[in-house]
């Protein structure tokens, strides 16, 4: 399915995609490309196929499509090389190459609504101005962390640095080379943040890097736990013994639990989610 092409309204998709990012709920696709635009390629939520989707079915202009495509911003001709959408609300980086450049990292608040434009008026510089503002070098990639919502990796021409508060005035960014273990100062080129929930993956949270000659590596300074389920005990006097276990554990879609009864009787079991609310009941009637 074509998503976006010369046919596309209100704006027409020109230039070499060079990098991608989607919003967390799959509404929209931000690219980036090699000539400096910005777009935004909205609605991809609701393509159910081909017919009635594609830019150019039936290679005419398909003009029943829900995917809308705007630029939201122009850099020239500088190669956008990275972006990234802020998992926790509605906040767009980019990263930029070529050497010689004054500012390298620019940030859009409210992306997804932000209008038409061909320049970068919808977004501001991050590179700072005071004394712990980043050097000037290519930036290859972004990532936000998703579970520390101010703080920002970046891979450069010699390294990885990080911002604890991206949010901070141009003259309070402070930039600081961001060294995890015997990783060398080399071109980072790619950055991933493993976002899964805790209770779904083993390395929630787990920053990974793709550099320049020197293989890959990873950073768990953000990483997160994975989310078990305790043993609940029980108030019930007839069941003295529970015992409960339930496998695999954490839980992602399917699990076995066993029990220990000292009696005959009835058992209800219930599933709670993380906020409290009940999923799923079921009473087992005059179990040994």
């Amino acid at each position: 399915i074509k998503i976006a092409s010369q046919r596309s309204k209100p704006d027409k998709f020109t230039g070499t995609p060079e990098c991608m990012a989607w919003s967390t709920e799959g509404k929209y696709l931000y690219v980036g490309t090699g000539g400096g635009a910005i777009y935004r390629i909205a609605n991809l939520n609701m393509v159910q196929d081909s017919m009635q989707a594609d830019m150019d079915s039936l290679n005419t202009a398909n003009l029943s499509t829900p995917v809308t495509c705007t630029q939201i911003a122009g850099f020239g001709a500088r190669m956008v090389t990275g972006i990234d959408v802020d998992p926790n609300n509605d906040r767009l980086l980019i990263t930029l190459g070529s050497y010689g450049q004054n500012e390298y990292i620019f940030m859009c608040d409210n992306a997804s609504t932000k209008p038409h434009r061909s320049d970068t008026v919808n977004f501001i510089s991050k590179q700072g101005t005071g004394a712990n503002r980043l050097v000037k070098m290519p930036v290859y990639d972004v990532s936000f962390d998703k579970y520390a919502p101010s703080r920002v990796l970046i891979g450069t021409e010699y390294g990885v640095y990080e911002c604890a508060d991206i949010n901070q005035t141009a003259a309070q960014l402070n930039w600081q080379g961001a060294i995890t273990g015997t990783m060398p100062r080399v071109a980072v080129f790619d950055i991933f943040q493993s976002r899964q929930n805790p209770w779904e993956v083993k390395n929630a949270g787990v920053f990974y890097f793709g550099t320049h000659g020197r293989g890959m590596w990873k950073d768990e300074s953000s990483f997160q736990s994975p989310t078990g389920i305790s043993n609940p005990g029980t108030n019930n006097a007839t069941v003295t013994k529970p015992d409960v276990k339930i496998f695999p554990n954490p839980v992602a879609d399917e699990a076995s639990t066993t029990f220990n009864l000292d009696q005959p009787g009835d058992v209800t079991l219930q599933i709670y989610d993380l906020q409290g609310k009940q999923v799923y009941s079921k009473i087992y009637r005059q179990l040994n």
